[in-house]
């Protein structure tokens, strides 16, 4: 083999070892920036639940969306039965004695969508998930929720709304009792909820 030939070859040769190494180049610029994006495309699911119901619904959403779970506790403790602690609420925002909350609450900074949960107290926010509301800055985030409840429900999604200042709200998930009492219904209807959350 002549030595023009020999050149050809290895010209050849680092032509192609050039291409692999732009490919395999462009390949990890790819990954890096796609693992940056899910790092900022995390949910926070903050859930006041007082029997256990609301919390079961964040465990279904977490394994579905792959979301941290933050509780949202009060510092006093509400009657077990709804109606009576629909009264204690009452009383508190009659005084504007709304409950501290014993745990910290989560850098909302590293989240890019906030999920809150919880039951209705009169047609509404359950008083706990009113004082996290109070004490979070939603600015420029997604913000959703979803809520379990008996009877009415008419001002929850209205109220989430309007308390979530800044945020792109997204239409909440209501779940009245003949739904969470169905487990195919709720997974059903869980589902295609969550399609408008991680659609948005």
């Amino acid at each position: 083999m002549n030595e023009n030939k020999k050149s050809k070859i290895w010209m050849i040769i680092a032509l192609v070892a050039i291409v692999i190494i732009a490919v395999l180049g462009v390949v990890l610029v790819v990954s890096n920036n796609n693992k940056e994006g899910d790092e900022m495309k995390k949910t926070l699911i903050a859930v006041y639940s007082q029997t256990g119901q609301s919390m079961h619904i964040a465990h279904i959403l977490q394994k579905k969306i792959s979301a941290d779970i933050y509780e949202i506790i009060p510092d006093r403790k509400y009657n077990d039965n709804m109606w009576k602690a629909w009264d204690e609420a009452q009383d508190e925002i009659k005084n504007n004695t709304y409950p501290g909350l014993t745990n910290t609450i989560p850098d909302l900074s590293i989240y890019d969508t906030i999920i809150v949960g919880g039951p209705v107290w009169g047609m509404t926010l359950a008083n706990p998930v009113i004082t996290f509301m109070r004490n979070v800055n939603l600015e420029g985030k997604t913000v959703s929720s979803f809520w379990t409840f008996y009877d009415h429900d008419e001002k929850y999604d209205h109220t989430m709304c309007d308390m979530s200042k800044g945020a792109h709200y997204i239409t909440g998930l209501p779940l009245p009792r003949f739904v969470t009492g169905n487990v195919k219904k709720l997974e059903s209807v869980i589902d295609e909820w969550v399609q408008t959350i991680t659609e948005k």
